[in-house]
């Protein structure tokens, strides 16, 4: 009788220690990927610069630029913020007032997550200017600013209604 419980305590503890353990198994490597987001700018649709006398400086605090940047970048990624201004064309479509006048500035971008941003003054608007830039990314993160447009109104402008375009973008 004694042979049998040691048999039977050695089979239990077997069977408690491995349950598993097959000789007929086989494994299986799986993985997971997580995709990252994308990389946007939005801006307001319109703004306006009011009513003023030539010669004067007409100002525009513009509203909420917003970047998201849900890529999940690496360590060190960056992203840079531009904003092209077209010339102001009078709507009898004769006269304008050049972009190379307008000042563009980036109030301090209230951020999240980890970046390090650094608002730009940008002027001479013939050709997008930088604005905004993110260093030192990583992972998720968002960065909003309300820009101060101004342009001097030169004197001698004829009167009338003056429209352009402001285009953010973000690469």
């Amino acid at each position: 009788m004694k042979f049998n419980k040691v048999y039977l305590t050695f089979s239990l503890l077997t069977l408690i220690a491995f349950p598993f353990v097959d000789s007929h198994a086989a494994s299986t490597t799986i993985t997971l990927t997580v995709a990252g987001g994308g990389l946007s700018i939005s801006a307001p649709a319109s703004g306006t610069f009011g009513t003023v006398a030539s010669p004067s400086a007409a100002t525009l605090e513009m509203g909420a630029v917003t970047v998201t940047d849900a890529r999940g970048a690496s360590a060190g990624a960056s992203w840079t913020a531009t904003a092209l201004i077209t010339a102001l064309t009078h709507s009898d479509g004769t006269t304008t007032i050049p972009a190379t006048l307008f000042r563009y500035t980036a109030d301090i971008p209230i951020k999240t997550g980890t970046v390090t941003l650094t608002e730009l003054a940008a002027t001479a608007f013939d050709s997008a200017a930088s604005v905004v830039s993110a260093t030192s990314i990583a992972g998720n993160n968002s960065a909003v600013w309300t820009p101060l447009i101004s342009i001097p109104v030169p004197s001698g402008t004829p009167t009338g209604t003056y429209t352009g375009t402001i285009t953010h973008s973000v690469t």
